[in-house]
Protein backbone atom coordinates (compact mmCIF):
# COMPACT_ATOMS: atom_id res chain seq x y z
CA UNK A 1 0.00 0.00 0.00
CA UNK A 2 3.16 2.41 0.80
CA UNK A 3 4.23 1.59 -2.31
CA UNK A 4 1.63 2.35 -4.24
CA UNK A 5 0.61 5.41 -2.68
CA UNK A 6 4.60 6.65 -2.92
CA UNK A 7 4.06 5.55 -7.12
CA UNK A 8 0.97 7.73 -7.10
CA UNK A 9 2.47 10.93 -4.93
CA UNK A 10 5.67 11.22 -7.49
CA UNK A 11 3.95 10.64 -10.53
CA UNK A 12 1.93 14.23 -9.17
CA UNK A 13 5.34 15.49 -8.21
CA UNK A 14 4.54 15.65 -4.31
CA UNK A 15 8.39 14.20 -3.95
CA UNK A 16 8.14 14.60 -0.13
CA UNK A 17 5.08 12.55 0.30
CA UNK A 18 6.61 9.86 -1.76
CA UNK A 19 9.82 10.01 -0.24
CA UNK A 20 7.77 9.60 3.34
CA UNK A 21 5.83 6.62 1.23
CA UNK A 22 9.17 4.80 -0.26
CA UNK A 23 11.25 5.05 2.99
CA UNK A 24 8.71 3.09 4.94
CA UNK A 25 7.91 0.59 2.84
CA UNK A 26 11.57 0.28 2.21
CA UNK A 27 12.29 0.27 6.29
CA UNK A 28 9.43 -2.48 6.59
CA UNK A 29 10.86 -4.89 4.33
CA UNK A 30 14.59 -4.21 5.38
CA UNK A 31 12.75 -5.60 8.39
CA UNK A 32 11.29 -8.32 6.95
CA UNK A 33 12.96 -9.75 4.55
CA UNK A 34 16.62 -10.94 3.53
CA UNK A 35 18.83 -8.10 3.06
CA UNK A 36 19.05 -8.86 -0.73
CA UNK A 37 15.51 -9.74 -1.19
CA UNK A 38 14.27 -8.49 -4.71
CA UNK A 39 11.85 -6.47 -3.17
CA UNK A 40 14.14 -4.35 -1.49
CA UNK A 41 16.33 -3.91 -4.71
CA UNK A 42 12.36 -2.51 -6.18
CA UNK A 43 11.96 -0.22 -3.35
CA UNK A 44 15.64 0.97 -3.53
CA UNK A 45 14.82 2.16 -7.25
CA UNK A 46 12.05 3.81 -6.30
CA UNK A 47 13.73 5.74 -3.32
CA UNK A 48 16.41 6.70 -6.19
CA UNK A 49 13.70 8.17 -8.29
CA UNK A 50 12.28 10.32 -5.59
CA UNK A 51 16.15 11.36 -4.95
CA UNK A 52 16.08 12.10 -8.44
CA UNK A 53 13.42 14.52 -8.14
CA UNK A 54 14.65 16.22 -5.48
CA UNK A 55 17.45 16.59 -7.08
CA UNK A 56 19.97 14.54 -4.24
CA UNK A 57 22.02 13.27 -7.44
CA UNK A 58 24.65 11.53 -5.12
CA UNK A 59 22.49 9.79 -3.59
CA UNK A 60 20.14 8.94 -6.47
CA UNK A 61 23.27 7.17 -7.75
CA UNK A 62 24.26 5.60 -4.59
CA UNK A 63 20.85 4.31 -4.31
CA UNK A 64 20.48 2.99 -7.97
CA UNK A 65 23.81 1.15 -7.54
CA UNK A 66 22.69 -0.65 -4.30
CA UNK A 67 19.56 -1.52 -5.95
CA UNK A 68 21.62 -2.62 -9.38
CA UNK A 69 23.39 -5.25 -7.17
CA UNK A 70 21.07 -6.64 -5.13
CA UNK A 71 18.76 -7.56 -8.41
CA UNK A 72 21.71 -8.66 -10.57
CA UNK A 73 22.48 -10.79 -7.31
CA UNK A 74 18.78 -12.68 -7.29
CA UNK A 75 17.67 -12.34 -11.39
CA UNK A 76 20.59 -11.66 -12.87
CA UNK A 77 22.93 -9.45 -14.91
CA UNK A 78 20.52 -9.76 -18.05
CA UNK A 79 17.28 -9.55 -16.26
CA UNK A 80 15.14 -6.61 -17.19
CA UNK A 81 14.83 -4.63 -13.52
CA UNK A 82 18.96 -4.56 -13.99
CA UNK A 83 18.34 -2.92 -17.45
CA UNK A 84 15.72 -0.38 -15.64
CA UNK A 85 18.15 0.46 -12.71
CA UNK A 86 21.04 0.76 -15.67
CA UNK A 87 18.33 3.57 -17.37
CA UNK A 88 17.94 5.25 -13.88
CA UNK A 89 21.54 5.49 -13.57
CA UNK A 90 22.22 6.63 -16.96
CA UNK A 91 19.52 9.67 -15.85
CA UNK A 92 21.50 10.82 -12.82
CA UNK A 93 24.54 10.78 -14.62
CA UNK A 94 22.87 12.75 -17.16
CA UNK A 95 21.55 15.50 -14.66
CA UNK A 96 24.94 15.81 -13.42
CA UNK A 97 26.37 16.36 -16.56
CA UNK A 98 28.72 13.67 -16.25
CA UNK A 99 27.37 12.14 -20.11
CA UNK A 100 30.37 9.98 -20.76
CA UNK A 101 29.14 8.03 -17.72
CA UNK A 102 25.32 7.77 -18.49
CA UNK A 103 26.27 6.87 -22.46
CA UNK A 104 27.71 3.67 -21.00
CA UNK A 105 24.77 2.74 -18.64
CA UNK A 106 22.13 3.64 -21.55
CA UNK A 107 24.03 0.88 -23.56
CA UNK A 108 24.15 -1.60 -20.51
CA UNK A 109 20.65 -0.98 -20.47
CA UNK A 110 19.80 -1.36 -24.47
CA UNK A 111 22.59 -4.48 -24.68
CA UNK A 112 20.19 -6.61 -21.49
CA UNK A 113 16.71 -5.58 -23.40
CA UNK A 114 17.92 -6.40 -26.18
CA UNK A 115 19.59 -10.10 -25.02
CA UNK A 116 16.10 -11.54 -24.81
CA UNK A 117 13.75 -12.88 -27.65
CA UNK A 118 12.12 -9.72 -29.00
CA UNK A 119 14.79 -6.42 -29.49
CA UNK A 120 11.76 -4.24 -30.38
CA UNK A 121 10.20 -3.10 -27.20
CA UNK A 122 8.89 -0.11 -25.30
CA UNK A 123 12.23 -0.42 -22.92
CA UNK A 124 14.47 -0.49 -25.81
CA UNK A 125 12.91 2.68 -27.50
CA UNK A 126 12.68 4.32 -24.27
CA UNK A 127 16.04 4.04 -24.01
CA UNK A 128 17.25 4.81 -27.22
CA UNK A 129 15.73 8.12 -26.53
CA UNK A 130 17.71 8.66 -23.88
CA UNK A 131 21.18 7.63 -25.39
CA UNK A 132 20.33 10.13 -28.58
CA UNK A 133 20.34 12.57 -26.19
CA UNK A 134 23.28 11.75 -24.30
CA UNK A 135 24.89 11.48 -27.65
CA UNK A 136 23.98 15.06 -28.87
CA UNK A 137 24.79 16.39 -25.73
CA UNK A 138 28.57 15.60 -26.40
CA UNK A 139 28.58 16.04 -30.09
CA UNK A 140 28.54 12.45 -31.69
CA UNK A 141 25.49 13.85 -34.15
CA UNK A 142 25.51 11.23 -36.68
CA UNK A 143 25.40 8.25 -33.67
CA UNK A 144 22.49 10.30 -31.86
CA UNK A 145 20.72 10.49 -35.78
CA UNK A 146 20.88 6.40 -36.13
CA UNK A 147 19.53 5.70 -32.65
CA UNK A 148 17.12 8.01 -32.18
CA UNK A 149 15.55 7.21 -35.49
CA UNK A 150 16.16 3.44 -34.07
CA UNK A 151 14.07 4.40 -31.35
CA UNK A 152 11.03 6.43 -33.67
CA UNK A 153 11.18 3.38 -35.90
CA UNK A 154 10.17 0.93 -32.70
CA UNK A 155 7.63 3.09 -31.69
CA UNK A 156 5.78 3.39 -34.43
CA UNK A 157 5.57 -0.49 -34.98
CA UNK A 158 4.70 -0.90 -31.35
CA UNK A 159 2.22 2.13 -30.79
CA UNK A 160 1.48 3.56 -34.14
CA UNK A 161 2.98 6.99 -35.81
CA UNK A 162 0.88 9.24 -33.84
CA UNK A 163 1.24 8.00 -30.58
CA UNK A 164 2.23 11.22 -28.27
CA UNK A 165 5.58 9.47 -26.96
CA UNK A 166 6.99 9.69 -30.83
CA UNK A 167 6.75 13.98 -30.82
CA UNK A 168 9.55 14.00 -28.35
CA UNK A 169 11.89 11.81 -29.86
CA UNK A 170 11.40 13.09 -33.06
CA UNK A 171 11.94 17.02 -31.52
CA UNK A 172 15.41 15.55 -30.62
CA UNK A 173 16.16 14.47 -34.22
CA UNK A 174 15.14 17.88 -35.20
CA UNK A 175 18.26 19.54 -33.07
CA UNK A 176 20.36 16.53 -34.02
CA UNK A 177 19.83 18.36 -38.23
CA UNK A 178 20.05 21.92 -36.22
CA UNK A 179 23.83 20.71 -35.26
CA UNK A 180 24.56 18.77 -38.16
CA UNK A 181 23.03 22.54 -40.65
CA UNK A 182 20.08 20.66 -41.55
CA UNK A 183 17.75 23.39 -41.46
CA UNK A 184 14.92 22.45 -43.59
CA UNK A 185 15.74 18.85 -42.25
CA UNK A 186 14.91 20.07 -38.98
CA UNK A 187 12.07 21.95 -39.45
CA UNK A 188 10.17 19.06 -40.93
CA UNK A 189 10.92 17.07 -37.98
CA UNK A 190 9.57 20.04 -35.26
CA UNK A 191 6.66 20.65 -37.22
CA UNK A 192 5.52 16.39 -37.25
CA UNK A 193 6.06 16.35 -33.46
CA UNK A 194 3.80 19.76 -33.30
CA UNK A 195 1.14 18.08 -35.10
CA UNK A 196 1.69 14.76 -33.39
CA UNK A 197 1.35 16.74 -30.11
CA UNK A 198 -1.95 18.75 -31.67
CA UNK A 199 -3.83 15.61 -32.39
CA UNK A 200 -2.87 14.16 -29.11
CA UNK A 201 -3.29 17.16 -26.51
CA UNK A 202 -5.26 20.00 -28.89
CA UNK A 203 -4.17 22.90 -30.85
CA UNK A 204 -4.57 25.01 -27.55
CA UNK A 205 -2.11 22.80 -25.11
CA UNK A 206 1.08 24.31 -24.07
CA UNK A 207 3.62 21.89 -25.13
CA UNK A 208 2.13 22.38 -28.58
CA UNK A 209 3.66 25.70 -28.63
CA UNK A 210 6.69 24.92 -26.87
CA UNK A 211 7.83 23.35 -29.95
CA UNK A 212 7.93 26.88 -31.22
CA UNK A 213 11.06 27.65 -29.92
CA UNK A 214 12.57 24.66 -32.00
CA UNK A 215 10.91 26.08 -35.39
CA UNK A 216 12.09 29.28 -34.31
CA UNK A 217 15.94 27.99 -34.16
CA UNK A 218 15.32 26.46 -37.55
CA UNK A 219 14.24 29.70 -39.04
CA UNK A 220 17.10 31.23 -37.51
CA UNK A 221 19.96 28.73 -38.84
CA UNK A 222 18.05 29.84 -42.45
CA UNK A 223 18.42 33.27 -41.53
CA UNK A 224 14.85 33.54 -41.82
CA UNK A 225 14.74 35.70 -38.35
CA UNK A 226 11.37 37.55 -39.09
CA UNK A 227 9.73 34.02 -39.27
CA UNK A 228 11.79 33.09 -36.00
CA UNK A 229 10.42 36.48 -34.12
CA UNK A 230 6.76 35.55 -34.63
CA UNK A 231 7.19 32.13 -33.70
CA UNK A 232 8.93 32.94 -29.90
CA UNK A 233 5.93 35.50 -30.04
CA UNK A 234 3.36 33.65 -30.07
CA UNK A 235 5.01 31.10 -27.79
CA UNK A 236 5.72 34.39 -25.70
CA UNK A 237 1.93 35.00 -25.31
CA UNK A 238 0.84 31.43 -24.96
CA UNK A 239 3.07 31.29 -22.23
CA UNK A 240 1.98 34.67 -20.16
CA UNK A 241 -1.71 33.77 -20.79
CA UNK A 242 -1.10 30.72 -18.85
CA UNK A 243 1.74 31.09 -16.20
CA UNK A 244 2.34 34.83 -16.05
CA UNK A 245 5.62 36.26 -15.89
CA UNK A 246 7.83 33.10 -14.80
CA UNK A 247 11.18 31.78 -15.41
CA UNK A 248 10.42 30.47 -18.89
CA UNK A 249 8.55 33.97 -19.89
CA UNK A 250 12.17 35.31 -19.11
CA UNK A 251 13.78 32.37 -21.01
CA UNK A 252 11.89 33.67 -24.22
CA UNK A 253 12.59 37.56 -23.50
CA UNK A 254 16.12 36.71 -24.03
CA UNK A 255 15.80 34.93 -26.86
CA UNK A 256 13.50 37.26 -28.71
CA UNK A 257 16.36 39.92 -27.44
CA UNK A 258 18.53 38.03 -29.75
CA UNK A 259 16.62 37.36 -32.93
CA UNK A 260 15.72 41.52 -32.42
CA UNK A 261 19.50 42.13 -32.68
CA UNK A 262 19.96 39.91 -35.60
CA UNK A 263 17.62 42.25 -37.41
CA UNK A 264 19.47 45.25 -36.49
CA UNK A 265 16.57 46.53 -34.22
CA UNK A 266 18.43 47.22 -31.87
CA UNK A 267 16.46 49.53 -28.97
CA UNK A 268 13.78 46.52 -29.31
CA UNK A 269 16.66 44.32 -28.45
CA UNK A 270 18.38 46.29 -25.50
CA UNK A 271 14.14 46.43 -24.24
CA UNK A 272 13.69 42.67 -24.43
CA UNK A 273 17.14 41.81 -22.52
CA UNK A 274 15.91 44.62 -20.19
CA UNK A 275 12.58 42.62 -19.77
CA UNK A 276 14.38 39.27 -19.08
CA UNK A 277 17.43 40.97 -16.70
CA UNK A 278 14.40 42.36 -14.72
CA UNK A 279 12.37 39.42 -14.26
CA UNK A 280 15.43 36.69 -13.76
CA UNK A 281 16.27 39.33 -10.83
CA UNK A 282 12.59 38.52 -9.15
CA UNK A 283 12.80 35.16 -10.00
CA UNK A 284 15.92 33.55 -9.19
CA UNK A 285 17.70 36.58 -7.11
CA UNK A 286 20.58 39.03 -8.14
CA UNK A 287 23.45 36.38 -7.43
CA UNK A 288 22.38 34.00 -10.51
CA UNK A 289 24.38 32.55 -13.74
CA UNK A 290 21.42 33.18 -15.76
CA UNK A 291 21.26 36.73 -14.43
CA UNK A 292 24.82 36.82 -15.47
CA UNK A 293 24.30 35.32 -19.15
CA UNK A 294 21.78 38.47 -19.37
CA UNK A 295 23.88 40.87 -18.52
CA UNK A 296 26.43 39.65 -21.10
CA UNK A 297 23.68 39.74 -23.64
CA UNK A 298 22.05 42.93 -22.58
CA UNK A 299 25.86 44.62 -23.06
CA UNK A 300 26.16 42.92 -26.31
CA UNK A 301 22.77 44.81 -27.59
CA UNK A 302 24.62 47.82 -26.31
CA UNK A 303 27.53 47.07 -28.40
CA UNK A 304 25.59 46.34 -31.19
CA UNK A 305 23.83 49.59 -31.05
CA UNK A 306 27.20 51.49 -31.04
CA UNK A 307 26.55 54.35 -29.45
CA UNK A 308 26.77 53.91 -25.83
CA UNK A 309 30.19 51.92 -24.88
CA UNK A 310 29.65 52.98 -21.59
CA UNK A 311 26.59 50.70 -20.91
CA UNK A 312 28.49 48.34 -22.76
CA UNK A 313 31.48 48.24 -20.27
CA UNK A 314 29.27 48.74 -17.36
CA UNK A 315 27.17 45.34 -18.23
CA UNK A 316 30.12 43.42 -19.21
CA UNK A 317 31.63 43.79 -15.96
CA UNK A 318 28.96 42.83 -13.81
CA UNK A 319 28.33 39.89 -15.62
CA UNK A 320 32.38 39.20 -15.32
CA UNK A 321 31.98 39.55 -11.67
CA UNK A 322 28.85 37.07 -11.30
CA UNK A 323 30.36 34.35 -13.57
CA UNK A 324 33.51 34.72 -11.17
CA UNK A 325 31.73 34.81 -8.49
CA UNK A 326 29.81 31.66 -9.23
CA UNK A 327 32.39 29.68 -11.36
CA UNK A 328 35.38 30.28 -9.63
CA UNK A 329 38.37 32.47 -11.73
CA UNK A 330 38.69 29.58 -14.25
CA UNK A 331 36.39 29.27 -15.97
CA UNK A 332 35.60 29.68 -20.22
CA UNK A 333 33.40 32.25 -19.44
CA UNK A 334 35.04 34.20 -17.95
CA UNK A 335 37.65 34.11 -20.42
CA UNK A 336 34.94 35.40 -22.47
CA UNK A 337 33.93 38.14 -20.81
CA UNK A 338 37.33 39.20 -20.45
CA UNK A 339 37.32 39.68 -24.18
CA UNK A 340 34.59 41.77 -24.74
CA UNK A 341 35.87 43.77 -21.44
CA UNK A 342 39.37 44.01 -23.32
CA UNK A 343 37.48 44.86 -26.88
CA UNK A 344 35.94 48.02 -25.35
CA UNK A 345 39.12 49.56 -23.27
CA UNK A 346 40.99 48.94 -26.90
CA UNK A 347 38.02 51.14 -27.91
CA UNK A 348 39.02 53.87 -25.30
CA UNK A 349 42.65 53.38 -26.78
CA UNK A 350 43.65 52.00 -23.09
CA UNK A 351 45.97 49.17 -24.39
CA UNK A 352 47.40 48.40 -21.02
CA UNK A 353 43.85 47.23 -19.68
CA UNK A 354 42.97 45.54 -22.79
CA UNK A 355 46.36 43.76 -23.03
CA UNK A 356 45.99 42.72 -19.40
CA UNK A 357 42.44 41.17 -19.77
CA UNK A 358 43.57 39.44 -22.70
CA UNK A 359 46.45 38.03 -21.83
CA UNK A 360 44.36 36.29 -18.46
CA UNK A 361 41.87 34.74 -20.66
CA UNK A 362 44.41 33.62 -22.84
CA UNK A 363 45.62 31.96 -19.68
CA UNK A 364 42.27 30.47 -18.82
CA UNK A 365 41.99 29.07 -21.99
CA UNK A 366 45.18 27.55 -22.52
CA UNK A 367 44.85 25.69 -18.96
CA UNK A 368 41.00 24.81 -19.98
CA UNK A 369 41.52 23.99 -23.54
CA UNK A 370 45.14 23.55 -24.33
CA UNK A 371 47.35 25.51 -26.82
CA UNK A 372 45.97 24.61 -29.72
CA UNK A 373 42.77 25.03 -29.40
CA UNK A 374 40.61 27.16 -31.79
CA UNK A 375 39.47 29.95 -28.94
CA UNK A 376 43.52 29.88 -27.79
CA UNK A 377 43.90 31.19 -31.56
CA UNK A 378 41.20 33.95 -31.85
CA UNK A 379 42.66 35.05 -28.19
CA UNK A 380 45.83 35.72 -29.97
CA UNK A 381 44.88 37.04 -32.55
CA UNK A 382 43.22 39.81 -29.82
CA UNK A 383 46.64 40.45 -28.60
CA UNK A 384 47.80 41.09 -31.72
CA UNK A 385 45.66 43.64 -32.54
CA UNK A 386 46.55 44.92 -29.16
CA UNK A 387 50.15 45.06 -29.92
CA UNK A 388 49.69 46.13 -33.12
CA UNK A 389 48.20 48.89 -31.60
CA UNK A 390 50.95 49.76 -29.24
CA UNK A 391 52.99 49.66 -32.39
CA UNK A 392 54.86 46.34 -30.51
CA UNK A 393 55.33 45.08 -33.94
CA UNK A 394 57.47 42.35 -33.75
CA UNK A 395 54.93 41.02 -30.50
CA UNK A 396 52.10 41.40 -32.89
CA UNK A 397 53.47 39.41 -35.88
CA UNK A 398 54.47 36.90 -32.87
CA UNK A 399 50.99 36.23 -31.96
CA UNK A 400 49.57 36.53 -35.15
CA UNK A 401 51.51 33.37 -36.85
CA UNK A 402 50.72 31.65 -33.64
CA UNK A 403 46.76 32.59 -34.15
CA UNK A 404 47.26 31.19 -38.09
CA UNK A 405 48.97 27.86 -37.09
CA UNK A 406 46.16 27.04 -35.03
CA UNK A 407 43.41 28.61 -37.34
CA UNK A 408 44.61 26.71 -40.21
CA UNK A 409 45.03 23.39 -38.41
CA UNK A 410 41.38 23.56 -36.44
CA UNK A 411 39.35 25.38 -39.30
CA UNK A 412 41.15 25.06 -42.44
CA UNK A 413 42.52 27.65 -45.33
CA UNK A 414 39.19 28.59 -46.34
CA UNK A 415 37.90 30.63 -43.18
CA UNK A 416 36.90 34.00 -42.54
CA UNK A 417 39.40 33.60 -39.41
CA UNK A 418 42.33 32.61 -41.37
CA UNK A 419 41.53 35.19 -44.05
CA UNK A 420 41.23 38.27 -41.34
CA UNK A 421 44.50 37.04 -39.98
CA UNK A 422 46.47 37.00 -43.19
CA UNK A 423 45.10 40.00 -43.97
CA UNK A 424 46.53 41.64 -40.66
CA UNK A 425 49.90 39.89 -40.99
CA UNK A 426 50.14 41.62 -44.57
CA UNK A 427 49.27 45.04 -42.56
CA UNK A 428 51.93 44.59 -40.61
CA UNK A 429 54.61 43.82 -43.25
CA UNK A 430 53.31 46.75 -44.85
CA UNK A 431 53.96 49.02 -42.01
CA UNK A 432 57.68 47.38 -42.05
CA UNK A 433 57.73 48.99 -45.78
CA UNK A 434 58.36 45.05 -47.18
CA UNK A 435 55.36 45.45 -49.66
CA UNK A 436 56.25 42.06 -51.59
CA UNK A 437 55.46 40.30 -48.33
CA UNK A 438 52.65 42.43 -47.50
CA UNK A 439 51.42 41.81 -51.15
CA UNK A 440 51.73 38.20 -51.02
CA UNK A 441 49.68 37.88 -47.54
CA UNK A 442 46.40 39.86 -48.66
CA UNK A 443 46.60 38.41 -51.92
CA UNK A 444 46.77 35.07 -49.46
CA UNK A 445 43.74 36.43 -47.35
CA UNK A 446 41.43 37.36 -50.70
CA UNK A 447 41.56 33.93 -51.64
CA UNK A 448 40.80 32.50 -48.32
CA UNK A 449 38.09 35.10 -48.04
CA UNK A 450 36.52 33.67 -51.41
CA UNK A 451 36.89 30.69 -50.11
CA UNK A 452 34.80 31.16 -47.71
CA UNK A 453 32.15 32.65 -49.40
CA UNK A 454 32.44 36.29 -49.14
CA UNK A 455 31.97 38.24 -52.17
CA UNK A 456 34.35 41.35 -53.24
CA UNK A 457 31.58 44.22 -52.19
CA UNK A 458 31.52 42.78 -48.30
CA UNK A 459 33.46 45.16 -46.49
CA UNK A 460 36.73 43.46 -44.99
CA UNK A 461 37.09 41.69 -48.66
CA UNK A 462 36.92 45.25 -50.26
CA UNK A 463 39.40 46.49 -47.76
CA UNK A 464 41.68 43.45 -48.79
CA UNK A 465 41.17 44.45 -52.82
CA UNK A 466 42.20 48.00 -51.91
CA UNK A 467 44.97 47.19 -50.10
CA UNK A 468 46.31 44.47 -52.70
CA UNK A 469 45.73 47.63 -55.83
CA UNK A 470 47.97 50.05 -53.30
CA UNK A 471 50.72 47.35 -53.12
CA UNK A 472 51.18 46.54 -56.34
CA UNK A 473 51.04 49.97 -57.68
CA UNK A 474 53.91 51.30 -54.84
CA UNK A 475 56.02 48.08 -56.24
CA UNK A 476 55.28 49.11 -59.52
CA UNK A 477 56.86 52.68 -59.27
CA UNK A 478 59.72 51.20 -57.05
CA UNK A 479 59.91 49.26 -60.03
CA UNK A 480 60.11 52.34 -62.44
CA UNK A 481 62.16 53.96 -60.44
CA UNK A 482 65.19 52.08 -60.10
CA UNK A 483 67.84 52.48 -62.85
CA UNK A 484 68.29 50.20 -66.27
CA UNK A 485 69.09 46.82 -66.27
CA UNK A 486 69.49 46.68 -61.91
CA UNK A 487 67.33 44.93 -59.82
CA UNK A 488 66.58 44.38 -55.72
Amino acid sequence: ILTDAGDVQLQIEQEQVAHKCFAEALRIRRYMLDSTDVAIGESLLRMGRVYHAEREYDQAIDTYKEAKSILEEKLGAKDVSVAKACQYLGNAHMSRQEVEKAIAYYEECIAINKSGDDNDSIPVADASHELGVAYLNVGKYSEAEDILRESVDVKVKLLGEDHISIAETVIYLGRVCLKMNSPDEALMYFEQARLIKQQSLGDDHIDCYEILCDIASAHDLNNEHRDSLGCLNEYLQKRRQEFGDDEKVADILLRVGGVQKALKDYDASIQSFSSALALFQVILGEENLKVAKNLYSLALGYEAKGDDDKEAMKYHKEAFRLRRTLLGSDHLEVATSLDKIAGLYLKEDNTDKALQGLKEALRIRTSLLGSDDIEVGGTLFGMGVVFEKMDNLDKAMECYMASLLIRKTNIGDSSVEVAQTLHNIGTLYAKKHDYERALQRWKSALTAYRDAGLDDEEHLVAITIGNITMAEGLLKDKEKSKPDGKKD
